[in-house]
Protein backbone atom coordinates (compact mmCIF):
# COMPACT_ATOMS: atom_id res chain seq x y z
CA UNK A 1 0.00 0.00 0.00
CA UNK A 2 2.75 2.77 0.78
CA UNK A 3 4.51 2.49 -2.86
CA UNK A 4 1.34 3.15 -4.69
CA UNK A 5 1.37 6.96 -2.68
CA UNK A 6 4.83 7.23 -3.30
CA UNK A 7 4.10 6.65 -6.84
CA UNK A 8 1.75 9.36 -7.46
CA UNK A 9 3.74 11.49 -5.22
CA UNK A 10 6.82 10.91 -7.28
CA UNK A 11 4.69 11.15 -10.79
CA UNK A 12 3.12 14.56 -9.37
CA UNK A 13 6.31 16.13 -8.41
CA UNK A 14 7.78 15.49 -11.80
CA UNK A 15 5.10 17.03 -13.31
CA UNK A 16 5.38 19.90 -11.62
CA UNK A 17 8.68 20.66 -12.39
CA UNK A 18 8.35 19.75 -16.00
CA UNK A 19 4.72 22.23 -15.97
CA UNK A 20 7.27 25.02 -14.33
CA UNK A 21 9.92 24.64 -16.39
CA UNK A 22 7.89 25.11 -19.33
CA UNK A 23 6.31 28.49 -18.32
CA UNK A 24 9.60 29.45 -17.34
CA UNK A 25 10.57 29.09 -21.07
CA UNK A 26 7.95 30.27 -21.97
CA UNK A 27 8.17 33.22 -20.15
CA UNK A 28 11.95 33.23 -21.38
CA UNK A 29 10.45 33.29 -24.93
CA UNK A 30 8.43 35.99 -25.09
CA UNK A 31 10.49 38.13 -23.11
CA UNK A 32 12.79 37.28 -25.92
CA UNK A 33 10.19 38.10 -28.45
CA UNK A 34 9.90 41.57 -26.77
CA UNK A 35 13.13 41.93 -26.29
CA UNK A 36 12.52 41.87 -22.69
CA UNK A 37 15.10 39.90 -19.85
CA UNK A 38 12.26 39.11 -17.82
CA UNK A 39 14.32 36.20 -16.24
CA UNK A 40 18.01 37.95 -16.36
CA UNK A 41 17.29 39.80 -13.45
CA UNK A 42 16.07 36.97 -11.32
CA UNK A 43 19.10 34.66 -11.12
CA UNK A 44 18.85 31.45 -9.24
CA UNK A 45 20.75 30.73 -5.95
CA UNK A 46 24.68 30.24 -7.23
CA UNK A 47 23.78 30.95 -10.74
CA UNK A 48 26.50 32.07 -12.73
CA UNK A 49 25.65 35.99 -14.50
CA UNK A 50 26.50 37.79 -16.85
CA UNK A 51 30.16 39.20 -16.51
CA UNK A 52 30.93 35.83 -14.46
CA UNK A 53 33.99 33.58 -15.29
CA UNK A 54 32.09 29.95 -16.82
CA UNK A 55 32.98 27.01 -14.00
CA UNK A 56 34.80 24.66 -15.92
CA UNK A 57 33.62 21.05 -16.86
CA UNK A 58 34.26 18.01 -18.82
CA UNK A 59 31.93 15.69 -19.84
CA UNK A 60 31.21 12.70 -22.01
CA UNK A 61 29.78 13.33 -25.47
CA UNK A 62 27.21 11.22 -27.63
CA UNK A 63 30.64 9.81 -29.43
CA UNK A 64 31.90 8.70 -26.35
CA UNK A 65 34.61 11.09 -26.65
CA UNK A 66 35.50 14.29 -23.73
CA UNK A 67 34.59 17.94 -24.17
CA UNK A 68 36.24 20.15 -22.13
CA UNK A 69 35.27 24.22 -21.69
CA UNK A 70 38.50 25.10 -20.95
CA UNK A 71 39.77 23.98 -24.41
CA UNK A 72 37.18 25.85 -25.62
CA UNK A 73 38.85 29.42 -24.92
CA UNK A 74 39.86 31.46 -27.73
CA UNK A 75 36.40 30.66 -29.10
CA UNK A 76 32.70 32.14 -28.71
CA UNK A 77 31.04 29.69 -27.06
CA UNK A 78 27.29 28.66 -26.36
CA UNK A 79 26.81 26.51 -23.59
CA UNK A 80 23.00 25.31 -24.26
CA UNK A 81 21.10 23.56 -21.50
CA UNK A 82 18.09 21.11 -22.72
CA UNK A 83 16.41 17.77 -23.04
CA UNK A 84 14.44 16.02 -24.75
CA UNK A 85 11.06 16.02 -23.22
CA UNK A 86 11.20 20.04 -23.17
CA UNK A 87 8.99 21.54 -26.05
CA UNK A 88 10.48 24.70 -26.20
CA UNK A 89 14.06 22.67 -26.68
CA UNK A 90 12.87 21.06 -29.28
CA UNK A 91 11.85 24.39 -31.25
CA UNK A 92 15.05 25.91 -30.15
CA UNK A 93 17.78 22.96 -31.17
CA UNK A 94 17.46 22.67 -34.77
CA UNK A 95 17.57 26.69 -34.44
CA UNK A 96 20.99 26.75 -32.89
CA UNK A 97 22.28 23.80 -35.47
CA UNK A 98 21.22 25.78 -38.09
CA UNK A 99 23.76 28.97 -36.60
CA UNK A 100 26.53 26.47 -35.86
CA UNK A 101 26.65 25.09 -39.34
CA UNK A 102 26.24 28.75 -40.53
CA UNK A 103 29.21 30.32 -38.36
CA UNK A 104 31.83 26.62 -39.03
CA UNK A 105 34.65 27.27 -36.60
CA UNK A 106 33.95 31.10 -35.42
CA UNK A 107 31.66 29.34 -32.75
CA UNK A 108 30.92 26.29 -30.95
CA UNK A 109 27.62 24.95 -29.58
CA UNK A 110 27.59 23.23 -26.73
CA UNK A 111 24.03 20.92 -26.10
CA UNK A 112 24.02 19.83 -22.33
CA UNK A 113 21.38 17.29 -22.00
CA UNK A 114 20.06 17.52 -18.40
CA UNK A 115 19.23 14.06 -16.68
CA UNK A 116 18.95 11.62 -19.18
CA UNK A 117 20.47 8.60 -20.18
CA UNK A 118 22.09 8.41 -23.26
CA UNK A 119 19.46 6.07 -24.00
CA UNK A 120 16.97 8.51 -24.67
CA UNK A 121 19.38 11.15 -25.91
CA UNK A 122 21.39 9.37 -28.88
CA UNK A 123 17.93 8.48 -30.54
CA UNK A 124 16.86 11.72 -30.49
CA UNK A 125 19.57 13.89 -31.61
CA UNK A 126 19.83 11.48 -34.39
CA UNK A 127 15.95 11.83 -35.37
CA UNK A 128 16.60 14.92 -35.67
CA UNK A 129 19.81 15.36 -37.54
CA UNK A 130 21.91 17.28 -34.83
CA UNK A 131 25.23 18.14 -35.71
CA UNK A 132 26.91 20.34 -32.88
CA UNK A 133 28.56 18.29 -29.60
CA UNK A 134 26.12 17.15 -27.76
CA UNK A 135 27.14 15.92 -23.67
CA UNK A 136 25.32 14.15 -21.25
CA UNK A 137 24.60 16.16 -17.96
CA UNK A 138 22.99 12.90 -16.27
CA UNK A 139 23.06 13.57 -12.90
CA UNK A 140 22.64 17.73 -13.21
CA UNK A 141 25.94 18.41 -11.53
CA UNK A 142 26.86 21.25 -14.71
CA UNK A 143 23.34 22.29 -14.96
CA UNK A 144 23.45 22.76 -10.93
CA UNK A 145 26.91 24.64 -10.98
CA UNK A 146 25.18 26.80 -13.99
CA UNK A 147 22.01 27.30 -11.35
CA UNK A 148 19.75 26.31 -14.54
CA UNK A 149 16.58 26.47 -13.10
CA UNK A 150 14.46 26.17 -16.56
CA UNK A 151 15.03 24.26 -19.93
CA UNK A 152 16.36 25.57 -22.15
CA UNK A 153 18.60 27.97 -20.81
CA UNK A 154 21.84 29.21 -22.68
CA UNK A 155 24.80 31.02 -21.68
CA UNK A 156 26.61 32.52 -24.36
CA UNK A 157 30.61 32.82 -23.58
CA UNK A 158 33.06 35.45 -24.83
CA UNK A 159 36.36 34.28 -25.78
CA UNK A 160 37.50 34.59 -22.36
CA UNK A 161 35.05 32.50 -20.90
CA UNK A 162 33.44 35.19 -19.17
CA UNK A 163 29.12 35.34 -19.42
CA UNK A 164 28.07 37.78 -21.50
CA UNK A 165 24.78 36.49 -22.11
CA UNK A 166 22.20 34.43 -19.67
CA UNK A 167 18.71 33.19 -21.69
CA UNK A 168 16.34 31.45 -20.40
CA UNK A 169 13.73 30.32 -22.99
CA UNK A 170 14.54 29.39 -26.77
CA UNK A 171 16.07 31.37 -29.08
CA UNK A 172 15.76 31.48 -33.15
CA UNK A 173 18.27 31.56 -34.76
CA UNK A 174 18.49 35.70 -35.77
CA UNK A 175 18.20 35.96 -32.18
CA UNK A 176 21.21 34.14 -31.37
CA UNK A 177 23.19 35.96 -34.26
CA UNK A 178 22.46 39.22 -33.03
CA UNK A 179 23.10 38.05 -29.11
CA UNK A 180 26.72 36.45 -30.20
CA UNK A 181 27.68 39.15 -33.17
CA UNK A 182 29.25 41.38 -31.21
CA UNK A 183 31.40 39.06 -29.70
CA UNK A 184 33.19 37.96 -32.85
Amino acid sequence: MSARPLTLATTARARALAIIAVLVSILGAYGERWQLDVLADLPARGSVGVGDTAPMFQAADLSGGTVSLDELRGRVVVVNFWATWCPPCRVELPELDAYQAEMGERIVVLGIDTGEPSGSVEPFVLQHGLRFPIMLDENGSIAAAYGVVGLPTSLILDRSGIVRERVTGPMTRDTLARRIERLL
